[in-house]
């Protein structure tokens, strides 16, 4: 088992650089590059689901959350200028990649996380990890 935990810890590890250089994501592809079997790669919660993979992601994801949340509150201040819209959009940014690196559902525009459900998530799984 210790081998699987290795695997999961470097795909969050590849997922975490992806997402801090802006590149595209697919899980299953990067499942499958770190030796896990095709069954695996199609359902990728297997992989990020797992304790190994969530306390790697955890600290990328915490930061995460707290510029999303720095942004909300300079977008308060902002309200009725230009800035206020880039400021929205880098929420939205940092919302989905939240939820792509907590295992979340990216491609359902039916779910949707307000700033206090994603804290409280955030919380709860890094409470699991200590």
């Amino acid at each position: 088992m210790p081998k699987r935990s290795e695997n999961a810890k470097a795909v969050a590890r590849e997922v975490r650089e992806r997402v801090r250089n802006g590149k595209k994501v697919i899980l299953g592809e990067i499942i499958k590059n770190h030796g896990y079997s095709e069954a695996v790669s199609v359902i990728p919660q297997r992989v990020t689901q797992t304790k190994s993979y969530q306390e790697e992601i955890q600290p990328f994801v915490l930061a995460m959350v707290k510029e999303r949340d720095k942004a909300l509150k300079e977008a308060k201040k902002k309200r009725g200028k230009a800035q206020y819209h880039q400021l929205i959009e880098a929420v939205d940014k940092l919302n989905k990649n939240i939820q792509l690196l907590t295992g979340g559902r990216t491609g359902d525009e039916t779910i949707v996380f307000n700033a206090e459900q994603v804290n409280i998530i955030a919380r709860r799984t890094l409470a699991r990890s200590q």
